[in-house]
């Protein structure tokens, strides 16, 4: 049978096989018209004069085809789709055929369907194999689908009119509305993000602040223009008023308590500085102080302030 194998060797098994790369640089290949007995290389030209008639690494490869198969490791047992689950993933992947390139929204909630009922399952060992395989996207622009998806469900069922929910946050921005600046009337209906991008920039956020600051985005966007770029700039003017907010209040406070009598002028004073300089360290973004930092020390100073002497 070794004989059977190697007649049956071609030129491109040789350049595989044999240290050389091919027959003709192995020392046993000579001319067909060498005076040396051998026969003729198969597939290729010359032949070869070996004694054995068979070179080391064709040796092992006679070996390896005539040695049963290794047993596969077994697999573990897939649960196989039911009608409905095979009709539901036929057609979500029907709406991502046709939606892939024109919107992000069906895409997104699609893949969240995929995702969630693991419809992959009997093709796929993960979500992340199914759509690099299947939809030629890797795992980041996946879920940044359907991540921005669940933020314009969020916004759809809440707009218009929609409660804002509660909590600090989302309290002092509203109250940080000016007067030219309403919340948005129920009746008055408020566009939903269109792209992937605008859903984006909102995603890190709260539901609740989801919605308020694409409500205040919307309002201020120049020309009517809501870009990425104009809801980030939205979100950190938002967060600058809470401070401001929180900023003003600490201020009078502390200068009622002066008149009071409550507090002493030099502390006011202090505090004032204090407050002022957080404001400002807030406005450069943090760059040259941690804030991690700042809260540390200040809840040291309550701890000492409550301490007694």
């Amino acid at each position: 049978m070794g004989k059977e194998v190697l007649m049956r060797r071609t030129e491109a098994d040789n350049a595989e096989f044999h240290p050389g790369a091919d027959c003709t640089r192995c020392p046993h290949h000579k001319a067909l018209t060498s005076p040396l007995r051998g026969r003729k290389v198969p597939g290729g030209y010359g032949k070869c004069t070996r004694a054995d008639g068979v070179c080391p690494p064709m040796a092992d490869r006679i070996k390896r085809a005539i040695a049963p198969p290794q047993p596969r490791p077994a697999t573990p047992a897939v649960v196989p789709l039911s009608a409905r689950e095979k009709q539901l993933r036929e057609e979500l992947e029907a709406q991502i055929t046709e939606s892939i390139t024109t919107t992000f929204y069906i895409v997104g909630r699609a893949l969240a369907q995929i995702q969630a009922g693991k419809l992959y399952r009997t093709t796929h060992r993960t979500f992340e194999l199914y759509v690099k395989d299947m939809w030629e996207v890797n795992r980041q622009l996946a879920y940044r689908y359907i991540t921005a998806a669940s933020v314009v469900d969020n916004i759809r069922q809440a707009l218009p009119g929609g409660d804002d929910g509660d909590g600090d946050f989302v309290a002092n921005w509203r109250q940080n509305e000016s007067d030219t600046d309403q919340p948005s009337d129920p009746l008055v209906p408020v566009p939903i993000p269109i792209n992937e991008s605008q859903a984006r920039a909102l995603a890190d956020l709260s539901p609740e602040n989801q919605i308020i600051a694409w409500r205040k985005a919307v309002r201020t966007a120049p020309d009517g223009r809501v870009t990425a770029a104009h809801i980030r700039k939205t979100i950190k003017l938002l967060r600058g008023q809470k401070v401001e907010t929180a900023t003003q209040k600490s201020r009078r406070d502390t200068h009622q308590a002066v008149e009071d009598g409550a507090m002493s002028p030099e502390l006011a004073e202090l505090l004032d500085q204090l407050f002022a300089q957080i404001r400002a360290e807030q406005k450069d973004g943090w760059k040259r102080t941690d804030r991690a930092t700042v809260q540390r020390v200040l809840k040291g100073l309550l701890t000492a302030v409550g301490a007694e002497v």
